[in-house]
């Protein structure tokens, strides 16, 4: 059981919180979708998700929205750990009671990651019901696929696919222009990168942080096998599972 207070912690922690710097992807969808649609990111861990959002809210405020209309909720917040669909219903209370004068407004929720919390869809729907809110959803490809999404949200979704950075992406978060036509030191260049990126995968962080690198994916991989396969398919043999991964990645590079 989440309490009220814990609630309302979360909630004046978004207010206070600063959007971070995005490199802006390729990737777009509506700030305010048609009604009644949930839109629905959905890729793997670490794709980019959360900034995707982090991005919408942005923009939502550049267009002269009050923050006190967007609430963000990160779902793998230590927090809210065993938190269940009843708890979301006093999320929605505790919004209302900080911010009373919201029940007449346009609302953004993003909810992040939240299929970790069980019949997630009940709670969504319900909001959706409610005409003045915009729903935006993110989940990990292996727990939260599209047909899963279809059926939990009975087709009041708009989906995206997520992936790491194309390798355009890769580049313009390096601040690289790819043009035409290239110098020798220009071509040297692009090609160094493209080289890096075949090994990174173009995950975001190791684009951040470029010199843990190993560090991220290797943390990418164990929750990936941890969190999702093992979770997913049940799989008991979990050594060998990533002995396998390890392989397999070694024959890539």
């Amino acid at each position: 059981m989440i309490s009220n207070m814990l609630w309302g912690e979360i909630i004046k922690d978004f207010q206070e919180k600063k959007m971070p710097e995005l490199v802006e992807r390729e990737i777009h969808y509506p700030l305010e979708p048609p009604i009644k649609r949930a839109v629905v990111l959905v890729g793997p861990r670490r794709a980019g998700k959360t900034y995707l959002m982090f991005k919408a809210i942005k923009d939502l405020l550049s267009k002269g929205i009050e923050k006190k209309c967007i609430l963000y909720v990160n779902f793998e917040d230590t927090r809210l750990t065993g938190a269940s669909v009843l708890d979301l219903n006093n999320l929605l209370n505790v919004f209302f009671e900080i911010f009373p004068e919201n029940k007449s407004k346009k609302i953004w929720f993003f909810l992040d990651e939240i299929q970790v919390i069980e019949h997630w869809e009940k709670f969504v729907r319900m909001l959706l019901d409610m005409d003045n809110f915009h729903v935006f959803v993110t989940g990990s490809s292996s727990k939260l696929m599209s047909r899963e999404i279809a059926t939990s949200l009975r087709g009041r979704n708009l989906t995206y696919d997520v992936f790491p950075f194309s390798f355009v992406e890769y580049l313009k978060a390096y601040k690289i222009t790819s043009k035409k036509y290239l110098s020798t030191m220009e071509r040297s260049k692009i090609i160094k990168n493209l080289d890096e990126y075949i090994v990174h995968g173009g995950y975001p962080e190791t684009v951040i942080y470029r010199h843990e690198f190993e560090k991220i994916l290797r943390e990418i991989l164990d929750v990936t096998i941890y969190r999702d396969v093992v979770e997913r398919h049940k799989v008991k043999n979990v050594k060998l599972l990533k002995i396998f991964f390890t392989a397999r990645s070694e024959e890539r590079r």
